[in-house]
This record gives structure tokens, sequence and C-alpha cells, in this order.
């Protein structure tokens, strides 16, 4: 009896923390359409939110140096500080600039989902799970969107937000399939070794 309580306890866990993580996913989904139909304002936040906090992440490093110039550690830090403020200015000022940067880091987390999903996939392959090839799949999408993101051919950074709002929308669907896959199959999927 004891025993039946804690499995329907932690099967009550698990589903609230898939549960949270399909919300999670809903959440990427918004992001992607606010991403898709909203470019050009996507764009100047995200350079402006980018630019303010590399502002302060280097204003307060100016000022710790000038509290702390004593200490050899801190010495260097006025450099890094001027250069941050000095790149935190011109990303406020030029707030599309900074899009480049981050398709260039979404690209590479894309490909890094990918090659993590397609490692998952060969487990689930070996130990003969019927839905592999659907996460098989979803791998090479990512991997597909995470090359083309980072060999962008377009040309318009407005664009890249929009096909960024779609890679994000398709991220959180396919992660949402992914998700009710496993928390159906999880009797199944927890006796792999």
């Amino acid at each position: 009896m004891i025993r039946l309580t804690m499995e329907v306890a932690i099967m009550k866990r698990f589903n609230q923390a898939m549960n949270i993580t399909i919300f999670a996913y809903l959440l990427f989904i918004l992001l992607g359409i606010f991403l898709f139909t909203r470019a050009d304002l996507a764009n100047k936040t995200i350079g402006i939110f980018l630019g303010i906090i590399i502002i302060l992440s280097s204003g307060t490093s100016l000022v710790n140096y000038f509290f702390n110039r004593g200490y050899k550690i801190f010495r260097s830090s006025i450099v890094f500080s001027i250069i941050g403020l000095l790149l935190g200015f011109f990303v406020l000022f030029n707030p599309l600039s900074a899009t480049a940067f981050l398709t260039i880091g979404l690209g590479i987390l894309l490909l890094i989902a990918g090659l993590w999903k397609l490692g998952t996939a060969s487990l689930l392959a070996k130990s003969k799970e019927k839905y592999w090839t659907l996460v098989l799949f979803i791998s090479v999408i990512y991997l597909i969107f995470g090359i083309i993101v980072i060999f962008n051919p377009f040309e318009s950074n407005l664009r890249i937000t929009e096909v960024i709002g779609l890679f994000i929308i398709a991220y959180g669907i396919l992660n949402i399939v992914e998700t009710m896959l496993f928390k159906r199959n999880v009797k199944t999927i927890t006796k792999i070794k």
C-alpha cells in the first residue's frame, strides 16, 4: 500500500513537471508569434535591452574597479569596463546590430539541441521505442534550422527575425509533441538503461 502511494505521488510530480514543460513551450510559441508578427519592434527591443544590460554590467565593473583598485585582481577590469561601456552604447544606439550576434547564438543553440536529440533518438531506437523516428525527424529539423540561421541567406534583419519566430514556433510545437509522447510512454521509457 505504501509503495502504491509513493508511485502515485511520483507520477503526480512527474505529470506536474511535464505540464510545466508544456507551458514553457507554449510561451516559446507566443514568443515566436511576437517575433514573426512584430519583427521590427522585436529587433529594436532586443537591441535596446541588450545595450542596457551591457552598460549596466560594465558600469558595475567600473564602479567595482574604483572601490577595489588596490587589489591586483581588479586592475584589468577598467579596460573591460570601458570596452563594455562603448559596446553597450553602440548597441543601445544601433539596436539592430545586436540581431546579427543573437542570430548566430540561436543557430548554435539549435545545432546543439539537434545533436542532443539525435543522441536521444539513437537511444530510443536501440530500445525499440516506436516513436524514435519522430525524435530523429525533430533532431534533423533542428540541425537544418541551426545551419540556416548560422549561414543566414536573408539580407534583412526583419526577415531573420520573422524566420527565427517561425523556428521558435516550430521548436515549441515539436517539443510539446515530444513531451506529450514522453508523458504517455513514461513507463516504457524509464526501463531504458
